[in-house]
């Protein structure tokens, strides 16, 4: 029997939107065997700027979004381990840390297209499953996958974005309803 399988949906969630649990509900359904799928927020990730948000202040609103649904966790393991955080790193601690479960990574297309950008990016898809879903901006076809690595092609696209909802609220502007629970509007 093969071990549960776990997917971990890593971002800057800064903050987690619509676009981001309509797709992790999408993505439940789709990937055959999943257990249970956990929003990892990067506590700083290498590639990108820094976060706005605090990354506690990231894992408590992922917290209060996804409360109730036992499908989906947060997954704080960044905010302990040493710096830089390189995804290879996060999954092969998470694998020591929970060595009954198998774990594959969700990522966008946009991440998939600057791969050769990631630390030892072939041994984390020759170790671990990737399920890339698709940007507008980023396409690919699966001819550019890796035997390990699988395009959701059919995935939902929402044009939402954490950046605009942060402007928004720097500028006064209301858009609350981009966000899964409107209410956290003003945590931000």
């Amino acid at each position: 029997m093969q071990a549960p399988l776990i997917a971990i949906f890593a971002g800057s969630f800064d903050p987690i939107h619509i676009g981001h649990m309509a797709l992790a509900n999408y993505l439940f359904y789709q990937i055959e065997g999943l257990t249970q799928l956990w929003f990892l927020p990067t506590a700083q990730n290498p590639i990108k700027g820094k976060a706005e948000l605090s990354f506690g202040k990231r894992c408590n609103l992922i917290d209060k979004v996804i409360e109730g649904d036992s499908r989906f966790s947060c997954c704080r393991i960044e905010g302990s381990l040493p710096s830089p955080h390189y995804t290879i790193h996060t999954l092969d601690a998470l694998q020591a840390d929970y060595p009954r479960y198998r774990f594959g990574l969700i990522i966008g297309a946009d991440n998939w297209v600057q791969r050769i950008k990631w630390y030892h990016w072939e041994e984390l898809v020759a170790k671990y499953p990737l399920w890339v879903y698709p940007r507008p901006e980023y396409p690919i076809g699966n001819t550019d996958m890796e035997p390990n690595v699988h395009l959701l092609s059919d995935a939902p696209l929402l044009e939402v974005s954490s950046t605009a909802i942060r402007q928004a609220r720097e500028k006064g502007q209301d858009f609350r309803y981009w966000l899964p629970r409107p209410d956290l509007f003003d945590l931000l």
